[in-house]
């Protein structure tokens, strides 16, 4: 991400917590791991920005995935590779975070990390007008007024061939692939989430093995302006 991204999405950030006395509007999207979530993403913000410049003249919605990364590594004042284990679905060992906290400047526990990460995700929500894909955003976001919450599903096999044919790998490479990150992504969404993985915090599920992502994208926009989020 550029330098003057960064700085943009630090100044909607910083002093966010929950003052606004508005919050959002946010979008976000989960999926199961073979799903085009950034494709579905990208097209929805261009969708939205067109729509956005016809009313005000002005970009105002954007894509929010590695940006969480970047802006909690930001706030715990190291490097995003120190923290990015978290988004990797693994777990600092005793013995890795005593080393840690003797060699690091600013040594942070998972819980500091992890609580650093949900206030991040927390503020660009709460800031609004970005689409936030994965990172548990649905289950942190969920009760906000203005959102708008979705889950992109496909069938397994429909999954394991278009993620094999997209990244030129067999089968049976997408199938482990598959099965090792949809269980990861569970265990993060447990991880952030106040109740359970909260099924429940998703407004709509769209099948992308039926749909379109022009489609999905349409129809999205559809409830976004049936919500008064545009």
């Amino acid at each position: 991400m550029s330098n003057p991204l960064i700085s943009y999405f630090s100044e909607r950030y910083q002093g966010s917590g929950d003052l606004k006395k508005d919050p959002g509007p946010v979008v976000t999207i989960s999926r199961e791991f073979g799903c085009p979530a950034k494709l579905i993403s990208d097209l929805l913000a261009y969708k939205l920005n067109e729509i956005q410049k016809n009313a005000t003249g002005v970009d105002a919605w954007h894509v929010i995935s590695k940006e969480i990364l970047d802006e909690s590594a930001r706030e715990l004042k190291t490097e995003s590779a120190k923290i990015e284990y978290v988004f990797n679905y693994e777990k600092r060992s005793v013995i890795d975070e005593f080393l840690e906290s003797l060699s690091a400047k600013y040594y942070h526990s998972d819980w500091k990390i992890r609580d650093t990460i949900k206030n991040v995700i927390r503020g660009f929500g709460v800031n609004g007008h970005v689409i936030i894909i994965g990172r548990a955003a649905a289950q942190i976001n969920r009760d906000i007024e203005k959102s708008l919450h979705i889950r992109l599903i496909a069938p397994f096999e429909w999954r394991v061939n278009h993620f094999a044919n997209s990244h030129n790998i067999t089968p049976k490479e997408a199938i482990k692939k598959i099965k090792e990150l949809d269980e990861n992504r569970e265990k993060l969404i447990k991880a952030f989430a106040t109740e359970g993985n909260c099924i429940q915090c998703y407004d709509v599920y769209y099948s992308t093995e039926y749909l379109t992502n022009e489609q999905i994208v349409e129809s999205i926009i559809q409830l976004m302006q049936l919500k008064k989020l545009i």
